[in-house]
């Protein structure tokens, strides 16, 4: 559904002052994984360890992120404009042409965060934004040369990733639940990646509970509820008993 890479290759290879962009965008690629898997949104995430240059790096990115099954490609990246400065300078997300998902992220972060909404900005130079195959967005999270982006980075943290991750799920039409996927695991690897596999299907668990209420094995009320993993289990329980 959605494939995410921070940018650049090693640490000194991005911007770097009061942050080091490739140490802080890992960070937030990784958390934004995190809380995508947690609900059960399948995701790809590519990091670069291979590559010695500029070119070679996005050259890797691109591929990488082309040969993956997606609707969105998303590179997270922080910005740097010169010297230290003390005041805020804020958050933008870069496009090709995804201007309104690329507007909806800049905003979601900034209203989390209290950085400055910089906006949404057409790039189509740029060889991230333009070789990807899918919709594509580079988030820049805030510049490293600002105290006071820093510490609205620093102070908010999570709630940047869980606003990144929240609207990157609701574009892919898998808006995050309240309640996240429980840990489901069994006797056999074999029989865990399989159930855990099935239990990423929305439209497999809206079947499973359609069914129910039609056999009048389960509660209309189902229907409007959010359940996590081990509550399908339990209703697909109930169903089979009633079928058998």
């Amino acid at each position: 559904m959605i494939t995410i890479s921070p940018g650049h290759w090693r640490v000194g290879s991005g911007a770097s002052d009061l942050l080091d962009e490739v140490v802080e965008a890992r960070k937030v690629v990784n958390r934004v994984v995190e809380i995508l898997e947690d609900h059960r949104i399948l995701t790809t995430k590519i990091e670069d360890n291979v590559s010695k240059s500029p070119s070679s790096n996005l050259n890797y990115l691109v591929q990488q992120h082309n040969g993956s099954k997606r609707k969105v490609d998303v590179s997270v990246h922080f910005n740097a404009s010169g010297n230290r400065v003390p005041y805020g300078i804020g958050t933008e997300v870069l496009y090709y042409d995804a201007v309104l998902l690329a507007t909806t992220m800049s905003k979601a972060i900034s209203d989390t965060s209290g950085l400055k909404n910089r906006g949404a900005k057409k790039r189509q130079e740029l060889a991230f934004l333009h070789r990807t195959t899918m919709p594509a967005i580079l988030i820049e999270v805030c510049f490293v040369n600002s105290i006071e982006d820093v510490k609205l980075y620093e102070m908010h943290f999570e709630s940047i990733c869980r606003v990144i991750a929240e609207v990157l799920a609701t574009y892919v039409g898998q808006p995050l639940t309240t309640i996240p996927a429980e840990k489901v695991a069994f006797s056999t690897t074999a029989l865990t990646d399989k159930i855990n596999l099935l239990l990423q299907d929305t439209n497999w668990r809206q079947q499973v509970i359609t069914k129910g209420v039609e056999m009048n094995a389960l509660m209309p009320v189902w229907e409007e509820r959010q359940i996590g993993d081990i509550d399908s289990l339990g209703l697909c329980t109930i169903l089979t008993k009633n079928l058998i």
